[in-house]
């Protein structure tokens, strides 16, 4: 499994994960959990877990025979230190990578990556090659790459809300945006696609890519025929011709690999972490004390609509992105717990107050919604069904904007 790449996007924290180093462990009806740090970690991460057990034996047909009793090991590591020393501990080679699963122990090992999304897209990653050895190749190593990694990073993939997950989801928005890397690479390549897809010389990016596109391009028309396909691999089969007398030949596929990657993408990028996508419609933001995080729909949209999840209590302001044209260049509006809205203008390394008055009160459902429009180069926001105004910010980007707080969005739309 990748570490998260750098990323050329304003970080304005980093959230780290790592409790007392005591650690905490969790169980489940099919996992055993350990965490180098508290109790409330390895509880969440074995609840998301088990979560995907069902998930799991619904995809592959299959399930880990277990003994009485047996749990299936995942070890979760504050840092990269102590997931190579547990390793050695356990007498295995680190390698190079957020985490590994080892066939001898068959135990799943990972360290926490730089934020909450990618820590669990991790988790399940490594659970996925755990569950899938156990379950269909009798816990051996299969020889095609692109199969196995490409399998564990579509189902790492996720929406995950504190109840329901769902694996192989094409997140909304994410640091990693393997959607995104894998359309780079292939515009980058100096020979044609044809020619790697034909060698299945191929990255992770492009092996999630590749797995996805068989199982859900045209209306997942292909799907029937990859399952047969998987069934062959996961027996130890060479995958290259086995693959193209399924499908046809590379260069007919890698052309419609491209032309259906261009159009599969994240929506959504978050300009500052923490963000992550819980479902195709709703969005969590996070930001530490005092500071702005925002994220934004990737293409120039005309209209935003979100509906705040206004919380119980506490302190909190959160709303919309109305202009972005760089970390020094951005509007936000903001209601606020205390029954403010505020507009915002960042200008360099300075606040300029836009805008300052009373905000409307959520409905009775307890969500406070937000529209924004760009009308004749201007924005014209309204919130809770009243017009707040008409503002002069012509520029780009609509997203969303949390201070200091943890909030929820849901009903979001855009065109």
């Amino acid at each position: 499994m990748d570490l998260v790449r750098p990323i050329a996007l304003p970080l304005l924290f980093l959230v780290l994960l790592a409790g007392r180093a005591t650690g905490g462990s969790a169980e489940t009806a099919h996992y055993r959990v350990e965490v180098e740090g508290d109790d409330a970690l390895a509880a969440e991460a074995a609840k998301v877990l088990e979560a995907a057990w069902p998930e799991y034996a619904k995809f592959f047909g299959a399930e880990p025979k277990l003994g009485e009793g047996e749990k299936l090991p995942v070890f979760i590591a504050a840092t990269r230190e102590g997931f190579a020393a547990r390793l050695k501990a356990d007498g295995i080679a680190p390698p190079a990578s957020g985490g590994y699963y080892h066939p001898g122990n068959r135990t799943a090992y990972l360290w926490r990556q730089p934020t909450i999304y990618y820590s669990r897209v991790l988790l399940l990653h490594e659970a996925t090659h755990q569950f899938h050895y156990l379950a269909r190749t009798g816990n051996r190593s299969l020889p095609a790459y692109w199969y196995v990694e490409g399998l564990a990073e579509y189902l790492g993939r996720h929406h995950w809300d504190g109840e329901r997950l769902t694996l192989g989801a094409l997140p909304v928005l994410s640091l990693e945006d393997y959607a995104a890397r894998a359309k780079e690479e292939i515009e980058a390549l100096e020979t044609p696609f044809a020619a790697h897809l034909g060698k299945l010389d191929l990255s992770r990016p492009l092996s999630y890519a590749l797995v996805r596109f068989l199982l859900h391009s045209d209306g997942g028309s292909r799907r029937e025929k990859f399952e047969k396909l998987m069934a062959k691999l996961d027996r130890g089969a060479a995958s290259g011709d086995l693959l193209w007398k399924a499908l046809g030949p590379p260069k007919r596929v890698a052309a419609e690999l491209a032309d259906w990657l261009a159009e599969d993408q994240e929506p959504w990028v978050p300009l500052h972490i923490e963000w992550e996508g819980l479902g195709p419609d709703r969005i969590r933001g996070m930001a530490p004390p005092s500071i702005v995080s925002l994220s934004r729909v990737k293409a120039e949209a005309r209209r935003l609509t979100a509906a705040l999840e206004v919380p119980a209590g506490g302190e909190w302001r959160g709303g919309l992105l109305l202009h972005h044209e760089g970390p020094g260049d951005y509007v936000t509006a903001l209601a606020a717990s205390d029954g403010a809205l505020s507009l915002m203008q960042r200008s360099g390394d300075r606040w300029i107050r836009f805008y300052a008055g009373k905000c409307p009160p959520p409905d009775t459902a307890g969500l406070l919604r937000f529209t924004a429009t760009r009308v004749r180069g201007e924005v014209e926001l309204v919130v809770a069904g009243e017009t707040v105004g008409l503002f002069p910010f012509a520029g780009k980007g609509l997203g969303l904007a949390v201070q200091g707080c943890d909030l929820r969005f849901r009903e979001i739309a855009w065109e």
